[in-house]
């Protein structure tokens, strides 16, 4: 999905309306829980898919999230490191992988060139 963008710049500004307002309290509130019912995990997807058309809402979940991670510990130095070794992983294993995927695709394609007939004679 893509956020829906506006012409209209009374749109653009990114201080939320009293419902988006209500909407990202429930949001950050949900977020923050330990536990989710069935019904708290649908609601917090449905709160997902009306930002996804919303920049404002958008714009202010990630900051919820930032808020959330930084009072979780997440962006403490030695977090920091783990994600860094974690993204250098991450992209040796995409990029292994990307290379396998071409090298079969190419293997592939050379085995049907090799098998298709070269054509019949009338």
């Amino acid at each position: 999905m893509s956020v829906k963008t506006s012409d209209n710049l009374e749109d653009l500004c990114f201080v939320p309306s009293p419902e988006i307002w209500e909407i990202l309290l429930e949001y950050h509130r949900l977020a923050s829980s330990h536990r989710l019912s069935q019904e708290e995990e649908t609601r917090l997807g449905r709160i997902l898919d009306r930002a996804c058309a919303n920049e404002v809402m958008t714009f202010w979940i990630g900051e919820i999230d930032y808020l959330i991670g930084k009072n979780l510990g997440l962006f403490t130095p030695q977090n920091c490191h783990s994600y860094y070794n974690q993204q250098a992983w991450l992209k040796e294993y995409l990029t292994n992988l990307e290379f396998t995927c071409d090298r079969t695709s190419n293997d592939r394609t050379s085995d049907s060139r090799r098998r298709q007939p070269t054509g019949t004679k009338k």
